[in-house]
């Protein structure tokens, strides 16, 4: 899968994750600049790491020469207030999104590790209660709620 690289900090993410993942610290914007002399999009890159815009392009056939995995890096500098004013819906949208397939895994997994250690906790001191008992159920539920689709 195609990864975007932040060209200032050199930080790497694959598309599914900077589309699907609410922890994901690349956005892109569906707004293109287009350049005049050949009509190619060009499009920002936002890395939330550092702070920097990085311009992007696909170019699958490396007809520039210049194309890494398919991708041409153009410029890259500090955010300015326009393309923060183009970012600020998209950044707003994070807490709303899902997780990746491999997020859900990783997580539940150690939802699941998290309920054992607890529950073992509670039978070494005989701590029965609804709380202990309502914690372990929402942990059982949510690692069952996301294993059933992997």
């Amino acid at each position: 899968m195609k990864e975007l690289i932040c060209k200032n900090c050199g930080h790497s993410e694959t598309l599914e994750k900077i589309n699907g993942s609410n922890v994901t610290k690349i956005l892109i914007a569906p707004y293109p600049r287009e350049r005049k002399k050949d009509g190619l999009h060009i499009y920002p890159l936002y890395c939330l790491k550092c702070n920097y815009i990085t311009e992007w392009a696909t170019d699958s056939q490396n007809i520039s020469s210049n194309a890494i995995d398919g991708i041409e890096y153009f410029k890259t500098f500090k955010i300015t207030k326009k393309y923060k004013t183009m970012f600020i819906p998209i950044e707003d949208t994070l807490g709303a999104r899902g997780y990746t397939s491999g997020e859900q895994k990783k997580y539940s997994f150690w939802w699941a590790v998290l309920s054992f250690i607890i529950g073992s906790i509670f039978i070494e001191y005989k701590i029965v209660s609804y709380i202990a008992f309502g914690f372990c159920g929402m942990c059982i539920l949510h690692f069952l709620k996301y294993w059933r689709y992997i």
